[in-house]
Order: structure tokens, then sequence, then C-alpha cells
């Protein structure tokens, strides 16, 4: 299994006569703005030591300490440090580590935004669990809504209109073989829910499962390629929880790179297609390159086509990390500094025999139209 997923760090940076070095606008620290001092100096006046995570590292020097201003909903404890507590969407592991390609195991519960899209095995089957095969992958992005690769819709459902009748989307799953036993009640893990309904992007060129026919036209497919999926019924469970969309200011920062963003999925794990689908969830490092640089990179990389619309690049942190059949619809997940972020979502593809999958789509690029989308439905359905 090969991911694309984006990890985007919002940055601190310490700027005074103290400064051992500025930090990087688009460093993997948070942007509260303050000082670096001793950590023997009291912090200035309005500012307050800060610590975030176990290694948070406020500044390069060992005996230094950061002073920021008060975060909106921070703790400040009589000793001065400040705690943000934990967010509403995007908590999840906060170790991103190996690869998906030839990648190493995530746990049960590590990422609980990602969700298993299935389709029947044969056209007889019952809609569920056993009757049904993972055929994409998929990002909760609230309690109602999965976002996805439009492509994913039409592999699954036919069609839009005809998604309800013919997938599932399963939440909180980790072996998509089988069913999973929560080890604390002893119950089911999985959910598994049903399709309200189903929606491309007004732009996406495709609207059947047998548009994507023959799959040469990698740029045609993976242009404007974002959908959402409304579930019938809500999330539930200690293993299902929702990622965060992009801020508007998130999604403005036009960044070079984001170096620390994450890709997970169940896609295959070899380029040959030799060992198959990998049963459990695996997880992978890439990072995101800015639709400037993107471009660059398709014009140095003598690429036939151009970038497909929508799109901006990723690579790989490690040798051979990349997203390949099965990971489609999966979400580069980037992290702010509190919570998991989702920036990209991967590509329809075929593993690409060697050549990484260098393009992904931006969910920033497309943010009006989600939120205006579930809105709508949202709207009409309880209206």
């Amino acid at each position: 299994m090969y991911i694309v997923t984006t990890v985007t760090w919002v940055v601190i940076s310490c700027l005074s006569s103290h400064v051992l070095s500025q930090t990087p606008l688009c460093d993997s620290r948070l942007r509260y703005g303050g000082v670096c001092v001793e950590t023997s100096t009291a912090c200035p006046s309005g500012t307050f030591s800060y610590v975030h995570f176990s290694n948070y590292i406020g500044c390069f020097g060992v005996n230094q300490k950061c002073c920021a201003n008060n975060p909106q909903g921070a703790v400040k404890y009589p000793d001065g440090i400040v705690v943000t507590p934990p967010p509403t969407c995007g908590v999840g592991s906060m170790d991103p580590s190996s690869r998906i390609l030839d990648g190493t195991l995530t746990g049960p519960c590590d990422w609980p935004f990602s969700v298993s899209l299935r389709s029947r095995l044969v056209p007889t089957n019952d809609l569920t669990y056993q009757g049904t095969t993972h055929v994409c992958a998929g990002t909760l992005i609230s309690p109602t809504w999965v976002l996805t690769n439009s492509a994913c819709v039409l592999s699954a459902g036919i069609s839009a209109a005809d998604a309800p009748g013919n997938a599932i989307v399963v939440a909180a799953d980790y072996n998509i073989t089988g069913i999973d036993i929560d080890p604390l009640t002893g119950r089911q893990q999985e959910q598994v829910i049903n399709i309200k309904s189903a929606h491309l992007h007004p732009d996406y060129r495709f609207t059947t499962q047998f548009d994507l026919v023959p799959f040469e036209d990698t740029q045609a497919i993976n242009s404007n390629a974002v959908a959402l999926i409304k579930l019938a019924e809500p999330i539930t469970g200690r293993c299902s929880g929702i990622a965060c969309l992009p801020t508007e200011a998130e999604a403005a920062n036009n960044c070079a790179a984001y170096d620390e963003c994450v890709i997970t999925g169940w896609g295959f794990v070899s380029e040959s297609f030799e060992t198959g689908v990998k049963d459990e969830l695996m997880l992978g490092r890439v990072r995101l390159i800015s639709a400037a640089a993107c471009d660059f990179l398709t014009a140095r990389l003598n690429l036939n086509s151009s970038r497909p619309i929508g799109t901006i690049c990723q690579s790989p942190r490690e040798t051979n990390t990349d997203s390949c059949l099965g990971d489609e619809g999966g979400a580069v997940l980037c992290s702010n500094g509190f919570n998991w972020v989702v920036r990209a979502i991967l590509p329809f593809n075929m593993c690409l025999n060697g050549r990484y999958n260098l393009y992904v789509t931006s969910a920033s690029n497309y943010l009006n139209w989600i939120q205006t989308t579930m809105a709508q439905v949202d709207a009409a359905t309880t209206g």
C-alpha cells in the first residue's frame, strides 16, 4: 500500500535577541509568536512558557524555553505552563512513522478517521460486511460525512445516484478481511453504515463506473477528483472520530512544502501486486509540495501530461512510500500541532510501477464546495 497523506505542522516562531535562529513559516511548530529565553529567565509580560506534546520543542537551544501568548482555549497552570486542551477533531496517533508500501502496521483505533468503502463481491450479494469487499478508503470529516476520491464513488457505487444501493462505509475498521473485536468491550469494533447519498464535484468529468474504463487517462480521472458521501447514520464508538478540514488560514498558507504528513490505507503493499492487499491499516510518511513547486517538478521530470486540475504534489519521506491500488480516496493528513488536518486526497492509480504517484487532490482547493455541499444537504435533510 502506497498512501499519500499530508500532515501539516503549524509554527511557533520565537523572535527576539535571545533567538538562536528564526523558525521558518512552514516549519513543524506552532505559530503563535513568541520569544526564546533562557529557562532561568522569566517570560516577558503577557506571555507564558508554552509546551505542547511530550516531543514539542519551542526553541532550538537546550536551555531555552519559548514564551508565547496564551492560545485561545488554553489553560494556564500556577507554575506558568500553558497547555491547550485536546481538539474535537483530528485526534489520532501522533507518531507518524514507517511507510505503507512495504510499510509498518498501525494499531487498532490509532487513526479513527479512516474508513473503508466497500462494494458487493457479486451483484446478487447482500449489502453486508461479509457480502462486500474493500474498494477504496475515505476520511470522516463529520459524524455523517466522508471525504473521498470521485473515482472511488464510481468504482464502488457504479454512479453517485446508485451508490446507496451498491456500497457501504465501514468505520473503525482495522482488519478488512474480518470482524475486529474491541478488547475493552468484547463487541464488534466496526460500524457498518449505509450510504444516504453521494456527491461528485460538478466539474468531475466522469459520471459512471463504465466511463472510467480504460484507466490510461489518469490526468482526467484525477482532475477535480473530490467527492462526499453522506452517511445514513452518524458514527459511534470509541474507535471512530473525525479529521479536521483546513481552516481558511491554513488553506491560504502557500508553504513551499509540508514535511510532516502521513497517509494510511489498506492497498497493495507491492507494485507487482504479488503480495496482495494488506489486511490491516498501514501508515506511511510523505511531504506535500506547493502548486508552484509541483509545476516545476512536472516540467523537470518531463512528465507526459500536465498536472491534474486541483492537485498538488506529494513525495515520500522514506524509500518506497507511496499509495497503491486500494489506497485511493484516503487522506494526506497533516498536523497543525494540535490535530490532524486533511490536506489532500489520494489519487486513483495503479501503483505506477516504480514511479511515485506525484499528484494528490488538494482539499484546500475545494474547501468551499465541501462545506457548501454538506450544509445544503444537511439543511435539505432536516428541513
